[in-house]
């Protein structure tokens, strides 16, 4: 909360409810110049929108919670609009992936730190490894959990990577 308790703040929250409440919005492409906030806003949106996996100590099932409550709560979006905060904040799952430090001197270099983006984008979704390995072992579920830990250990050739996104997707949709 140190950002927001500073000397400049300027809350851009409201920007949620736009894109959350526009009805006829399929995809979403925001243009701007370098240093115009682009991914400041794309991570308040990951921020509010994302919701985290943990296992119930209890029962060890699989559960999604909200990891920041309250966080919005006295920003604009809160404070208009506590109806969107109730019904999308913590609950979406969320890939959030940026290539803007991804910088190489050679295809190499740039297959390896692509590699890593990679991997830090699927530890995020870790749960569903575990969900993956806790599932009846059938051919496809045991290609898809090798697949998974493959892409997490760095073991997958760039032409398996061009797959891992819409690999990812495709479980996220299968688990929730």
């Amino acid at each position: 909360m140190d950002l927001v308790s500073g000397d400049v703040f300027v809350d851009k929250t409201l920007l949620i409810k736009d894109i959350l409440t526009d009805g006829d919005l399929k995809a979403l492409l925001i243009t701007r110049p370098r240093r115009w906030g682009k991914t400041l806003n794309m991570s308040m949106l990951y921020n509010f929108l994302h919701c985290e996996v943990r296992k119930k100590e209890d029962t060890c099932e699989l559960t999604a919670v909200n990891p920041h409550p309250g966080l919005f709560d006295n920003l604009n979006i809160g404070k208009e609009h506590p109806e969107i905060i109730a019904s999308h904040q913590g609950k979406w799952p969320v890939m959030f992936l940026t290539f803007k430090d991804l910088v190489g001197g050679s295809i190499l270099d740039m297959e390896k730190e692509s590699k890593v983006l990679f991997q830090e984008l699927y530890d995020q979704h870790a749960y569903l490894s575990t969900w993956l390995n806790e599932l009846e072992k059938t051919p496809s579920t045991l290609a898809k959990a090798k697949y998974f830990s493959d892409v997490i250990e760095k073991k997958v050739d760039l032409a398996e990577l061009e797959n891992s996104l819409y690999f990812l997707s495709r479980l996220l949709y299968e688990y929730y």
